[in-house]
């Protein structure tokens, strides 16, 4: 990173991410796909309850792939502080960084 260089905070990238205005939905529309709002609402509560609160603060370079992988590992349900379930961690939040790093 270049001194005095500053980069935008996940929250800052993170915000309104898939708004159906958004770039990213747009780049997906561009690319032949279609989605409904409520899909892309779910989609800003998973970051807002769950990315937000860990990583908002820091800058993408920040985080490395093992803190996210211990992240995912421990985490729990927004509703009900259960333990997530493999595959529902996989779709949900590994998705969301691979989508957030394609744009």
């Amino acid at each position: 990173m270049l001194i005095g260089r500053r980069t935008k905070s996940m929250k800052e990238l993170c915000t309104g991410f898939f708004r159906p205005d958004g770039k990213w939905a747009m780049r997906m529309r561009e690319k032949g796909h279609t989605f409904v709002a409520k899909h892309l609402e779910v989609r800003q509560g998973h970051v807002d309850n769950y990315i937000l609160p860990e990583f908002g603060g820091r800058e993408p370079q920040e985080l490395s792939r093992r803190e996210i992988d211990d992240w995912l590992i421990e985490l729990v349900g927004f509703e009900d502080g259960k333990k997530l379930a493999g595959s529902t961690k996989n779709k949900r939040y590994v998705i969301h960084f691979q989508k957030m790093n394609s744009v």
